[in-house]
């Protein structure tokens, strides 16, 4: 991964909603604060933003270390502790698949349109997140598949760091599998290799079963 600072993207907050900790990336990527525009008719100027919408200027691996490393993977592993590890593993992942299949529930509230040209539309995006944690590419594509190779993810060297690939792979990697069907259920993910579990690459296979 390369070390260079958080960008400023359109989709960056909403993403990082969706990954992080709620409270790890409030004060750290907002737009830059205490701009002030004068009002060519008027005079006025927009108030000064707060403080906490300041930009950090963190790079990508000193986030994920400040969300994860420093915060959420040792308060896992001392609930695993606590109620035993494989106790604690099912309960992570059946609460993780129910938060993705709830994510794409309200992602199509919002775009009901579900066909597989949109959804493979959608795995082809480029976002700046993704294009600083993950190094991947498009291995085959087609009207009824669409499968994505990654061989770099800041997500599973976070975790596998922390010795907690398997609390990584429940939380981060298996919720795919839930959330692809909602999204349509015609669309099937296979998903054999994870970098999390130590493989060499992640092979996200989605198909258009007929």
């Amino acid at each position: 991964m390369n070390g260079k600072g958080v960008s400023e993207g359109p989709d960056r907050r909403q993403l990082l909603a969706q990954i992080l900790p709620a409270g790890a990336f409030a004060c750290l990527f907002c737009r830059h604060a205490f701009a002030v525009t004068a009002d060519q008719a008027t005079g006025a100027t927009e108030p000064a933003k707060p403080k906490s919408q300041e930009s950090c200027g963190m790079s990508y691996e000193e986030l994920f270390e400040f969300a994860y490393g420093s915060s959420m993977i040792p308060v896992m592993k001392a609930m695993a502790a606590d109620v035993g590890r494989e106790k604690f593993l099912e309960m992570l992942k059946k609460a993780s698949c129910t938060a993705a299949v709830q994510h794409a529930r309200e992602e199509l509230k919002k775009n009901p349109k579900n066909d597989f040209a949109t959804f493979a539309a959608e795995v082809r995006k480029s976002n700046p997140l993704y294009d600083h944690t993950l190094t991947s590419r498009i291995v085959e594509d087609t009207p009824t598949t669409i499968e994505m190779r990654i061989t770099e993810c800041l997500w599973a060297k976070t975790f596998r760091d922390a010795d907690a690939a398997d609390i990584g792979y429940v939380s981060m990697c298996y919720p795919d599998l839930a959330s692809a069907p909602i999204y349509n259920p015609k669309i099937k993910l296979t998903l054999t290799k994870t970098l999390m579990q130590g493989n060499d690459c992640c092979n996200h296979r989605w198909v258009l079963e007929t």
